[in-house]
């Protein structure tokens, strides 16, 4: 009986590998660094808002109203275009995400203005979307756009066999996947007016779970991390009209105060950036319900593991 339980411990406490890198803000700068701590370095001196490439040989950042990219093998950096919606302070975040399929940036600021396309050769557009609407986070197969809308969280379907560069209004002809916006009894009307809503997304590498941060408009009070488990379904429902229906399920607690979801890259490993006992942002990693958590490093802000492709071995 022992044995087991020891064995059932082990396998749920998730094992991070030395090799995965991991990009992230620290002192106005974007560094990267082993999951050990080990080499450590800082890549640009001023940016923020660090997004990997697919393939994990550059890197997206924002800096000065603009879009830059960090290319590894080069060793060089590139401006990709001028950000219109841009965030309001540098404390604010401009989200950033690539597109698996096209050489597509997308990028959208804090203040929701709307989504902009940055392609490396293709000029910039701006797509306008109803409400307050930000974090684009493409699934790994460039079939799925998931954003924050109003709150809530929205699910966009993209047609595999119109893959193209040029503008699509992805965002006009999305359905809202979960409704995590919360009320008050005195509250009418849309999700932009509400005390609690979803912030930041990230997709798991099989695109059957979805995670989110949840908290209280202002950023004070409630920080929650969740996920969502996904099922593909027929949509007859009003309910799971997106083409999913889904479990919701809360990781951490509102007493962690936790942010920044990220799924490390073997997808069975969380992590998420606390407040240490010592008052400074750390990167933590747990299981998928909250437990076996553990520090692995300090004076981290909006990180992002770099992928570790199929046909590549752990460093």
């Amino acid at each position: 009986m022992v044995a087991a339980f020891l064995a059932l411990a082990l396998a749920q406490t998730p094992t991070v590998n030395p090799g995965w890198v991991v990009a992230f803000q620290r002192d106005n700068g974007i560094w990267v660094s082993r999951a050990d701590g080990h080499g450590l370095r800082k890549i640009v001196a001023k940016g923020q808002d660090p997004r990997w490439s697919p393939d994990g040989k550059r890197l997206a950042y924002y800096r000065d109203g603009a879009i830059h990219v960090f290319s590894f093998a080069a060793r060089k950096d590139a401006l990709a275009g001028a950000v219109h919606c841009k965030p309001d302070s540098f404390m604010n975040r401009c989200y950033i995400d690539w597109d698996p399929r096209t050489p597509i940036i997308l990028c959208a600021s804090i203040s929701g203005d709307g989504i902009q396309l940055i392609g490396a050769d293709e000029g910039n557009t701006i797509l306008k979307a109803e409400g307050v609407t930000y974090c684009p986070r493409w699934s790994p197969s460039g079939r799925e756009l998931a954003f924050a809308r109003d709150g809530d969280i929205w699910l966009a379907h993209r047609d595999l066999h119109q893959i193209r560069m040029e503008t699509f209004d992805y965002y006009g002809n999305a359905n809202r996947l979960a409704p995590l916006a919360m009320f008050n009894d005195a509250e009418s009307g849309g999700s932009a007016e509400t005390p609690f809503w979803v912030d930041e997304l990230e997709w798991t590498r099989d695109e059957r779970r979805l995670v989110f941060h949840f908290q209280r408009q202002g950023g004070s009070g409630v920080s929650e991390i969740g996920y969502l488990d996904l099922r593909r379904t027929r949509g007859t429902l009003h309910s799971n009209i997106s083409g999913f229906s889904y479990a919701t399920h809360w990781i951490l607690g509102k007493d962690r105060m936790a942010f920044s979801p990220a799924i490390c890259p073997d997808g069975e490993t969380l992590s998420y950036v606390a407040i240490d006992d010592n008052g400074d942002l750390s990167l933590y990693v747990c299981a998928w319900d909250g437990s076996h958590r553990r520090r692995i490093l300090r004076d981290v802000e909006n990180p992002d593991w770099r992928p570790v492709l199929r046909t590549e071995k752990p460093q």
